[in-house]
């Protein structure tokens, strides 16, 4: 049998690896549905002048 620890400690690290590649799927996804917004980009001419 194995013990309830070591079943824990796999259901939290195959948690952590799912919650990961959820967010890293989704960081690819946004990179390549708006690319614009990566790097963003600044309009300084909005900016006053000083």
């Amino acid at each position: 049998m194995v013990s309830e620890k070591t079943i824990i400690i796999l259901i939290t690290i195959a948690i952590l690896l799912s919650v990961v590649s959820v967010a890293v799927t989704i960081s690819t996804v946004n990179t390549k549905m708006i690319p614009e917004v990566n790097p963003p980009k600044i309009n300084y001419n909005y900016l006053p002048d000083s």
